[in-house]
């Protein structure tokens, strides 16, 4: 709007964003994504609401980003098709829903053609979330333990004492003669009051 809705590079159009956001000092708290095609090809920039920008062959912004960039890191390739991309680009949205309860319902797709023509389409997700390629298979004893440190557990005042690690029933702190014995050993010695002092005066004697 403010370039006389002129065809302008993207890169320029992301300028213009990311000089509003650091404007504000990150209080906007919009992440956006920006993509589009000039001249000079296609474009794809990652800009945060801080101002900050990186260009990206794909990227995911929001909070439900993390489980939507396992999803594109596993199938993205430089040679997909536009449907496939489409597909791609609807699973990794749909991931993102299922695993952020503040994500929407529905996956809002936005072509953008080379040709300079935009398609926009909306279609709801799959119930079932698409699953990963590359499946975690961790053995049973592939970590090493390095060291072990056991420590006994002493109950609270006011709770039974139960048996010692040697099988046998003995005081334990915090009940009966025990806490007993360990009020008296914590409370300060009782001392008298102090003397009155006694001192010689100038000529000898002695006062107080």
């Amino acid at each position: 709007m403010n370039t006389g809705f002129r065809r302008v590079p993207v890169r320029c159009a992301n300028q213009m964003m990311r000089q509003l956001l650091f404007r504000f000092n990150g209080n906007m708290q919009a992440n956006v994504i920006i993509g589009g095609v000039d001249a000079s090809g296609a474009h794809l920039f990652c800009t945060r609401f801080d101002g900050t920008t990186d260009p990206a062959p794909f990227t995911s912004l929001g909070s439900g980003n993390l489980s939507a960039m396992s999803i594109l890191e596993s199938r993205w390739s430089e040679d997909l098709s536009e449907k496939s991309a489409c597909a791609l680009a609807c699973d990794a949205v749909a991931v993102g829903m299922k695993n952020d309860l503040n994500s929407g319902g529905m996956v809002s797709l936005c072509i953008v053609r080379r040709d300079f023509s935009v398609q926009w389409e909306e279609q709801f997700p799959l119930k079932d979330s698409p699953s990963r390629t590359n499946r975690l298979a961790i053995k049973p004893g592939c970590t090493t333990v390095l060291s072990t440190i056991v420590h006994q557990v002493v109950p609270w005042q006011g709770a039974p004492a139960g048996p010692k690690p040697g099988g046998g029933q003995g005081p334990v702190p915090g009940s009966g003669r025990a806490s007993r014995e360990e009020e008296a050993r914590r409370r300060p010695q009782s001392v008298s009051p102090p003397g009155a002092k006694r001192w010689k005066g100038e000529g000898g004697g002695e006062g107080s």
